[in-house]
């Protein structure tokens, strides 16, 4: 069976039905968080070598029946044996049908890996299993990543203000561990309980690779291919996820909506990005009003749909992430650059 992750803490407290949990995704920090909530709701103690034993996925290569063998060694002192292993891949899946066949063991193996398609010979092992199971770990979408901020932050008696929360959800998001780490060091430099501040957010949360997410969408929305690859690069190689640039170019897009909007309603160019929160950087200001003046409503909902869609097949297809990011931001771009020429013709 599948585990969702609105499930996920009933699910701990169902454990002596299951046998092994398999705990995979792209997003590495919510499989490594899942993983700790997994142990700490069997043992006390994650070191006790009485009671875990931790494997490679590369060891059982060679020596097939380490799994079974762990699973049904008596714990000293009693208590359910934890078997964890780690860097699994389809190359186990012979394995664990076999450990499934019963008997399988007294123990809990919680096993860990990558992003595994739909398909993989390992996934279903675990779902077809009677006392298997399966924990998708998926980049946090936005509610997710939302109460994860109020979470962390609640913890300290901290808020998000809303300007300094459109921040964080803009930054934030690519990984849970990374996300957690973030905003703890965020609530240490505030250092007091209350409201969390844009400028305090700023100050503390995405640094360089926040900027880099800038030139992407600002790229993107100007049609610069050159300026979008080279940003992209710097993006990835900064340590953002595919996600997290697709969800910060839905935001600059939304923005560029609602803009449009107060301009069709009357307002004047001033006005538009006034009523925008938080509001445009100033070093940005020029080219948005740009973007604002040549982005038509439905080309802009367009632009939205082609965001939404690499999103979705970020998280439900095995097509690599950054090149679907990559892909959807340079078609927008190409019609930013073809509205960009169809400008210069009229002129």
């Amino acid at each position: 069976m599948e585990i969702k992750a609105g499930a996920f803490s009933r699910f701990l407290g169902s454990l002596d039905e299951i046998d092994a949990v398999l705990v995979f995704g792209p997003d590495r920090g919510l499989v490594e968080e899942r993983r700790r909530q997994l142990t700490a709701a069997l043992v006390e103690d994650a070191d006790d070598p009485f009671r875990v034993a931790s494997l490679e996925g590369a060891a059982l290569r060679g020596d097939p029946s380490r799994v079974r063998d762990e699973a049904a060694a008596v714990a000293f002192g009693g208590g359910r044996r934890l078997v964890l292993v780690s860097g699994a891949g389809n190359d186990l899946a012979d394995i664990f049908e076999a450990f499934f066949a019963p008997p399988a063991g007294g123990g809990l193996v919680v096993v860990t890996a990558g992003e595994l398609a739909k398909s993989s010979r390992l996934r279903k092992a675990f779902e077809k299993a009677k006392r298997g199971a399966t924990v998708p770990c998926y980049h946090d979408d936005e509610a997710a990543l939302e109460a994860l901020i109020r979470g962390v932050l609640g913890q300290h008696e901290q808020r998000a203000e809303a300007a300094a929360m459109a921040y964080l959800l803009a930054n934030l998001g690519g990984d849970r561990g990374l996300s957690r780490g973030e905003l703890e060091k965020l609530a240490l430099y505030v250092g007091q309980p209350g409201a969390v501040s844009l400028a305090q957010a700023e100050a503390c949360v995405g640094d360089g690779a926040a900027h880099f997410i800038d030139d992407v969408v600002m790229a993107a929305g100007a049609g610069d291919f050159a300026a979008l690859d080279l940003s992209l690069e710097r993006s990835f190689g900064s340590g953002q996820s595919p996600v997290s640039i697709l969800r910060a170019a839905a935001r600059h897009f939304q923005r560029l909506a609602l803009a449009a909007d107060r301009l069709k309603n009357g307002s004047d160019v001033n006005q538009a990005l006034q009523s925008l929160k938080p509001a445009v950087f100033w070093k940005l200001r020029e080219a948005f009003i740009w973007q604002l003046r040549n982005w038509s409503t439905p080309r802009l909902a367009q632009a939205l749909e082609i965001i939404t869609e690499a999103e979705l097949h970020c998280k439900s297809t095995a097509l690599p992430d950054r090149a679907v990011c990559s892909r959807a931001l340079m078609r927008i771009a190409q019609g930013a650059r073809g509205k960009r020429r169809s400008v210069g013709r009229s002129g």
